[in-house]
């Protein structure tokens, strides 16, 4: 291998798993420095987004639970997580993007970016904008591609007449928070897009416009879940607590109970692995 070009070693470990590039961290000073540096991690992680590989199934309920996907003997074992929140406070999962977890403890008041692959967080500072006494937080966790900057969404809706409801912005670049305009305090639709191919932002496409309808009355949260094998409905998960079928055609909302469900609540995503660090 050491006869071998640089790119050339680089392409072949940009398909490998995160676990097995931890490893060769010890074969050679050159290799961890080729694995470590930014430009690697980059092309590693489009790597895997092209190819839709080392996916991991999570879940979080007070605690984190990780399974690698093995398609190939249709098994999952999951395993606990030992994240860097304190434990006798719980876990919620805001939200996964390229590998990265966004996690608070269940009063929001720690939140923490985490890869659980290399273990790497970083701890975000204290939010110092004040909240009403009533009032409700709804979190979110992305990242934007025009600035290279991970960001955490803070929704706060205030109840009380005379607080307005706000939004708040955390951008790891800047490592700090601040107050972006007043919104619209109450919400008429959820609008759903998708991005037809990926990476390409004039591809775009706004799929549907879901109305505040009587059959959802009181809604504060939507998540779209997947779609009926005949495409022509959308199963929605609504409140965290029940779900619906929204028909594309009638842009009606049909509630249906679920059953055998776990009998204590979890919340289920995925996460992929990166190399992503957060070290400064």
């Amino acid at each position: 291998m050491s006869a071998l070009p640089t790119e050339i070693i680089a392409e072949i470990l940009s398909k490998l798993p995160v676990k097995s590039l931890l490893r060769f961290l010890c074969v050679c000073k050159s290799w961890k420095s080729l694995i470590k540096s930014p430009t690697f991690v980059k092309i590693h992680l489009n790597q895997t987004l092209i190819c839709n590989s080392d996916r991991h199934l999570l879940l979080s309920y007070y605690s984190l639970h990780s399974a690698e996907l093995d398609l190939h003997h249709n098994r999952l074992s999951f395993s606990e997580l030992n994240h860097p929140l304190n434990p006798l406070k719980g876990v919620r999962l805001v939200g996964s993007c390229n590998g990265v977890l966004c996690i608070s403890d269940n009063s929001f008041n720690d939140i923490i970016l985490y890869n659980p692959l290399t273990k790497s967080h970083r701890k975000l500072p204290s939010n110092q904008f004040p909240s009403p006494k009533l009032h409700m937080n709804v979190f979110g966790f992305g990242y934007d591609g025009k600035t290279d900057d991970y960001k955490v969404l803070k929704m706060v809706q205030g109840f009380e007449e005379n607080f307005n409801s706000e939004a708040q912005v955390y951008s790891l670049n800047n490592n700090s928070w601040k107050s972006v305009q007043c919104i619209k305090e109450i919400f008429e639709r959820a609008d759903l897009w998708v991005m037809k191919e990926y990476g390409d932002e004039e591809s775009w496409m706004k799929l549907c416009s879901i109305r505040q309808l009587e059959s959802i009355s009181g809604c504060i949260q939507l998540r779209p879940v997947v779609y009926s094998k005949d495409g022509r409905r959308i199963l929605l998960e609504i409140n965290n607590c029940k779900f619906g079928w929204y028909d594309l055609e009638s842009e009606t909302v049909e509630i249906f109970a679920a059953h055998g469900l776990p009998n204590r609540p979890f919340e289920t995503s995925f996460f992929m692995g990166s190399l992503i660090s957060f070290e400064e």
